[in-house]
């Protein structure tokens, strides 16, 4: 980063390269640093020993934050009638570095009760074995549980919880913080429902990104795959939008959603049928 200057023996600093060096140092600094911290937990698949018919398992990465642990206004995960040591996992189809997670325990005042004691563990390739070194593992009533770690690099994570006596286990969300850089998820992406319609009526399509961290480098895209006429889209860019056929019959629609080289896409079935003839 020095020039010689009038064939001179005194160096002198590039002031310009310098600056630019300096400046990308820290945009890389900037886009760790606010990588660290974003919640892991929407892109990973959740699995359990035990979920009860009346709850859900994608209640704990929804990205709810509840109010209270009896909080009804959402979903909630629970193991009712199941007793002892139940566990949830997440599993990525990528590996993700973090060292710290919040755990809300729900506690519905009947049968699904705080756990009395909970453990965090990490799959290592071979093995789920403990993280090292844990300060938390809490177990308090309407708040986030945070634990801290040493990081790990995994592909699963596993919570096991202990239940109090006869009473069963819950949580209404589980968090999982990355730690440096994001890692490059795949886009994934639901069309809908199929749907019956009437011709030359606009018609509302809401398609989703699932398991999706953020959507500012993810691009989608509704086109026709199939049918007898053409469709008119109001954006075809935007998840949300409305369409028109032109002619009767069945067609096939293509949401798309690309992120670089990376694509996933879903289809919906739309029958378009006739305006209904009135006698006079």
């Amino acid at each position: 980063i020095y020039t010689e200057a009038n064939n001179m023996n005194t160096l002198k600093p590039n002031v310009t390269v310098f600056s630019s060096l300096l400046f990308l140092f820290f945009a890389v600094v900037d886009t760790a640093t606010a990588a660290t911290g974003v919640n892991l937990a929407p892109v990973a698949e959740p699995s359990t020993s035990r979920v009860s018919g009346d709850t859900t398992l994608a209640a704990l990465n929804d990205g709810h934050t509840p109010k209270a642990s009896n909080d009804r206004s959402n979903r909630s995960y629970g193991n009712w009638r199941g007793q002892g040591t139940q566990w949830v996992q997440y599993d990525w189809t990528i590996p993700v570095t973090t060292r710290k997670i919040d755990v809300f325990w729900w506690d519905d005042n009947a049968g699904v009760r705080l756990p009395k004691a909970c453990r965090l563990f990490y799959w290592d390739g071979e093995r789920f074995v403990p993280v090292r070194n844990p300060v938390g593992l809490g177990v308090a009533k309407d708040q986030f549980n945070t634990t801290t770690f040493d990081e790990v690099r995994t592909s699963k994570l596993r919570l096991e919880m202990d239940g109090e006596g006869l009473a069963s286990t819950g949580i209404l969300e589980w968090k999982v913080y990355n730690e440096g850089e994001l890692p490059n998820f795949p886009p994934s992406v639901a069309a809908g429902g199929d749907r019956i319609v009437m011709q030359g009526r606009k018609t509302e399509f809401a398609g989703e990104l699932l398991r999706a961290i953020s959507t500012d480098t993810t691009k989608v895209e509704w086109s026709k795959a199939s049918g007898p006429g053409q469709v008119v889209f109001a954006d075809d860019a935007a998840l949300a939008t409305t369409a028109t056929f032109s002619a009767v019959g069945d067609y096939v629609l293509n949401l798309t959603a690309r992120k670089g080289k990376m694509s996933d896409s879903s289809t919906l079935g739309v029958r378009v049928v006739g305006r209904p003839q009135l006698d006079i």
